[in-house]
């Protein structure tokens, strides 16, 4: 399993891919705008079996 970090931010988000053993596989900035969320999702299905965890999700996060 993959698990993306979603670091967001009023203009931009950054997303992370993370293996199992912590390395960090990928990393994309995305501007924050009405095809942030497809574009994630986009991004996000190279990989086979994804989990997202976004920080501050009542917060900067809610967006996404």
């Amino acid at each position: 399993m993959t698990v993306i970090g979603i670091d967001p931010h009023k203009s931009s988000l950054t997303a992370a891919a993370l293996e199992a053993d912590g390395t960090t596989n990928a990393t994309r900035r995305f501007a924050v705008n009405k095809g942030t969320g497809p574009a994630v999702l986009a991004w996000a299905s190279r990989f086979e079996e994804v989990l997202f965890a976004v920080e501050g999700a009542r917060g900067l996060g809610r967006g996404i």
